[in-house]
């Protein structure tokens, strides 16, 4: 975040590209930081999730966006996935 911060101070726009499992726990550094969050989605199912990742996380996922959602409503935020 701290080198974010200096992008910012020199006029970038910066867009975070994230598996989204710490997001939760970053929420308010992410919510100043960023114009735009891009979460990686691996699977829409626990299971899947799991299976490619290796944690039980989707839930973790999920709540961070919607801290990150409440917090900053006019952040565009959305999901990709490779099929």
């Amino acid at each position: 975040f701290d080198i974010a911060a200096l992008f910012r101070l020199a006029g970038a726009d910066l867009h975070l590209h994230t598996s989204g499992v710490l997001l939760n726990r970053h929420v308010e550094a992410v919510a100043a930081a960023f114009s735009r969050v891009i979460v990686s989605l691996d699977s829409a199912s626990e299971e899947g999730y799991r299976a490619i990742r290796g944690v039980a996380a989707l839930p973790v996922v999920e709540q961070g966006v919607a801290r990150l959602r409440a917090r900053r409503p006019d952040l565009p935020i959305t999901a990709r996935s490779t099929l």
